[in-house]
């Protein structure tokens, strides 16, 4: 006699009936689901290029004008994003388009003020147009919003040597050296502030083989006269038969 389903222990356990059914299933959706994950996964692949390292290398070349449309290009599908902006502007000051990179920093620095290294951009622009109390000014603010930074002191020396404020800049230089030891250019700073001669001669003689038209000696003098470490002038003897004095480097 065969045994019913009816007939079971009630203890027995029961032979599953979705059993058979779930390999199926299973093979079913991995069918489906494989090509969506080959074609996420070659979606991830098809990423955007790294505009930072195409303009590292743009840049590495003094290509700016590459570099910069690239920057533009970003800015365009990003028009609120201010580090690419301040990228911009820095790679515009390399290149020596001034006002297009001060544009740039005032832009940004509307928005956002709090960013030291704009501020120091800006300074660095504004020294380059020779516009030395503005970048006093936005040096001045860089260093006020991170005055433990030995690179934002070094750039505030710098400034204030160009705007003949010596002892103020040998005093951040030195604060620069305190914040980091290894800092080149706050030493390079220091020593560019050391005393220098207000007059200085030089002279000398040379043989010229290759003139045949006069005697082959040649004299040559020069004079430098430094009245402020900004203002010199320079006056140059240059002979071969003769002596003048002819005005140089003025």
């Amino acid at each position: 006699m065969s045994l019913r389903e009816n007939d079971l222990p009630s203890g027995a356990a029961r032979p599953s009936t979705s059993a058979p059914c779930r390999l199926p299933r299973l093979l079913l959706s991995s069918f489906f689901l494989a090509p969506l994950a080959l074609a996420l996964s070659a979606q991830g692949q098809e990423q955007a290029p790294d505009w930072q390292a195409q303009v590292r290398s743009y840049t590495d070349k003094s290509d700016w004008p590459a570099a910069t449309r690239i920057l533009s290009a970003e800015i365009a599908r990003a028009p609120q994003d201010l580090d690419l902006k301040a990228w911009r502007a820095r790679v515009l000051t390399r290149a020596g388009r001034l006002n297009a990179a001060e544009r740039d920093y005032r832009e940004i620095l509307v928005l956002d003020r709090s960013d030291p290294d704009n501020w120091a951009g800006l300074a660095t622009v504004c020294l380059r147009q020779g516009k030395t109390q503005e970048a006093l000014r936005a040096v001045e603010i860089a260093v006020q919003i991170d005055p433990n930074r030995a690179d934002l002191r070094a750039a505030y020396g710098r400034v204030l040597r160009t705007a003949g404020q010596r002892i103020e800049a040998r005093a951040e230089f030195e604060k620069a050296l305190s914040l980091d030891p290894t800092s080149a250019e706050a030493r390079a700073g220091l020593i560019s502030l050391r005393g220098q001669p207000k007059n200085e001669f030089r002279g000398g003689l040379e043989n010229d083989s290759l003139n045949y038209t006069v005697p082959n000696e040649g004299q040559w003098a020069n004079l430098i006269t430094r009245w402020t470490p900004l203002w010199a002038r320079t006056l140059a003897q240059v002979s071969i038969s003769g002596a003048e004095f002819l005005p140089a480097n003025l």
